[in-house]
């Protein structure tokens, strides 16, 4: 098969890959110990392989291979690709912007999907964010009490509907806690365009904050 994709050209690292072949033999059928000089080296012969061959046998570069590029909803996948830049500019805020944008983009794109008559299965009850301000209202003749309940009343049907969609989709709901916890909050407002919340603590993020909340995405994509 591999003759058939490569035509006139070959793989490399054929000797290296033989001796590492060796050595998984010889610790499986005879248990002999590879030392970890071995392993290293075995390491950066398997390393060699796939960055040498990807591009001949694939035509593309095996650092540019990522679990994103399994992501089916485009726009989904364009935020990801935009956050991995922002991190390597070490922009670890902006990022994680990105990758809220990303799970946002992703639940709607499949809600709508599955919509039905212009509704989502997955939305219990109606949407809050429909309606006037009542508390705004109520706060305006006076009675600030009652406009204060008012709001915590929103936040808390606001805050179950959103985790029972979360649980309705079959998303990990323990993981996404942790990345509400992480990640700004987006609204897509009128216009199309994202606004982002930033967190109470305001911390900057670190590179494995952002890497677990890209993961989540990816997983969350895979499983829708």
């Amino acid at each position: 098969m591999l003759k058939a994709k490569l035509g006139s050209a070959e793989l490399s690292q054929k000797e290296s890959m033989r001796r590492l072949n060796k050595a998984r033999v010889a610790l499986k059928h005879h248990g002999t110990m590879p030392s970890k000089l071995d392993i290293e080296a075995f390491r950066a012969t398997a390393t060699n392989f796939f960055v040498e061959n990807t591009l001949v046998v694939f035509g593309i570069e095996f650092s540019s291979i990522a679990l994103r590029n399994l992501v089916a909803c485009a726009e989904a996948k364009k935020a990801l690709e935009e956050a991995r830049a922002l991190r390597d500019k070490g922009d670890g805020q902006g990022a994680l912007g990105q990758i809220a944008m990303a799970f946002d983009k992703l639940v709607t794109d499949y809600e709508t999907r599955k919509a039905k008559y212009g509704r989502s299965p997955f939305m219990i009850g109606e949407s809050l964010r429909t309606y006037q301000d009542p508390a705004g209202f109520v706060r305006k003749l006076g009675d600030t009490r009652l406009a204060t309940f008012l709001d915590s009343v929103k936040r808390v049907i606001e805050s179950l509907q959103e985790g029972l969609k979360i649980v309705a989709l079959g998303l990990d709901f323990r993981r996404f806690t942790r990345f509400k916890m992480l990640a700004p909050a987006v609204v897509l407002m009128a216009n199309g365009e994202y606004t982002q919340f930033a967190r109470a603590d305001d911390k900057p993020p670190t590179d494995e904050d952002c890497q677990f909340c890209e993961d989540f995405v990816i997983q969350s994509a895979l499983r829708l």
